[in-house]
């Protein structure tokens, strides 16, 4: 059995595995309102408040990112911490289920859905993937709507994190009138050889706690102007994408980081550099859902169908993901039984070609920096 190879994972209580339904738009958003009532927003840090000496109960009761034990993640740790001393806390934030714009001719459509079937694997990317470990053993994968990193041979996944630059949202395909283009860390929703698809992630029987940014821009059909639309969000899907008030903008630096604390409550930190603001909070998961930490992802996807838009590359930086023997609980020994991987332990890495010409692909680089490239080449 190879380095990254593991045997099968026995399946924790509770687990949700068995065929469901897709919701009706009824019933998601019947989910999502019950999902928006859970969030629970921490307490304001004091001004006086290091968070490189405060004690765990207190990252805990401020909404901070925990503690890490590894020392090369416990470096990575106390950089950004440093970084959060003097940022402005969004102690009183909104939140909404995220909408498309009005007056567009397309039908907004389920973000993590495709409607393509199941997803191919891909030719050899020569020339694409840097300084993978272990080559041989990632399996790459031709995708309708996604370009980017899976870890998915591990124990259980808890934790993730990365940093990226906006980007700037252009028009792509010319017979449309809106684009989108998303960047996003994850936990879950991969599961066996079928990869990303209908009968395993992006379905309702399997759980996907995520946060990031999103980047959309419409043109005006009368004069063809151009409005961009870039916001924050998290979910736990099957919930709908949730809208976080944090000023985002092209440009901006962002860093992303999710927890959980148990397998029904989740954790979002999002801080944004360029502004020095950051937002953070807790929340449950969904009813009939759970925590599985079946698999960590980076990930820039489009979130309609075969509306990508033109960004030029994603870059995530500081990629990394901490997995356990055991699924987050009441343990104190979580940290301590942690292991950090950083992304070029990915196992899969999908490249994204859409029925219109438009494609993406990706270059692995070092231990932890993950570039997604919006190939460019004439009119999509």
């Amino acid at each position: 059995m190879s380095e990254l190879e593991s045997p099968p994972k026995p399946k924790p209580g509770g687990d949700q595995r068995s065929s469901k339904p897709r919701l009706s738009d009824e019933e998601r958003a019947e989910l999502t309102k019950k999902f928006l009532a859970s969030i629970r927003v921490p307490q304001r840090p004091p001004p006086n408040l290091d968070p490189l000496r405060a004690i765990a109960a207190e990252l805990k009761t401020y909404g901070l990112p925990p503690r890490p034990k590894d020392a090369k993640r416990l470096t990575e740790w106390e950089q950004q911490m440093s970084k959060q001393k003097n940022a402005t806390f969004i102690s009183n934030p909104t939140f909404k289920p995220h909408q498309r714009r009005q007056g567009s001719v397309k039908k907004a459509v389920n973000s993590f859905k495709n409607k393509s079937g199941p997803y191919k694997k891909a030719k050899p990317l020569i020339g694409q993937i840097k300084d993978t470990n272990d080559a041989d053993e990632v399996d790459e994968w031709d995708t309708v709507d996604w370009s980017g990193a899976v870890i998915s041979n591990s124990d259980y996944f808890w934790t993730i994190k990365a940093k990226w630059t906006v980007p700037t949202p252009d028009p792509g395909r010319s017979d449309e009138d809106a684009w989108c283009v998303s960047a996003w860390v994850g936990i879950d929703g991969w599961e066996g050889d079928d990869g990303f698809s209908e009968t395993t992630w992006f379905s309702d029987d399997l759980p996907i706690l995520a946060g990031g940014t999103s980047h959309e821009v419409y043109e005006d059909n009368d004069d063809g102007s151009i409005d961009r639309y870039i916001y924050a969000w998290y979910r736990w899907y099957p919930s709908d994408e949730i809208e976080i008030d944090l000023t985002v903008n092209s440009g901006d630096v962002v860093y992303c980081h999710i927890w959980a604390t148990d397998t029904s409550t989740g954790h979002f930190y999002i801080h944004n550099e360029s502004t020095d603001e950051y937002s953070s909070f807790e929340f449950t998961a969904p009813d009939g859902y759970s925590l599985q930490g079946d698999s960590a992802e980076w990930i820039v996807q489009d979130y309609w169908e075969n509306s990508l838009a033109r960004f030029g590359s994603i870059e995530f930086t500081d990629c990394s993901a901490g997995e356990a023997s055991f699924l987050p609980g009441d343990d104190p020994k979580l940290e301590d039984d942690t292991v950090w991987v950083d992304l070029n332990a990915a196992n899969n890495i999908g490249t994204m070609e859409e029925g219109d010409g438009a494609s993406c692909t990706l270059e692995i680089d070092g231990d932890s920096d993950l570039k997604v490239i919006r190939d460019d080449d004439g009119e999509d």
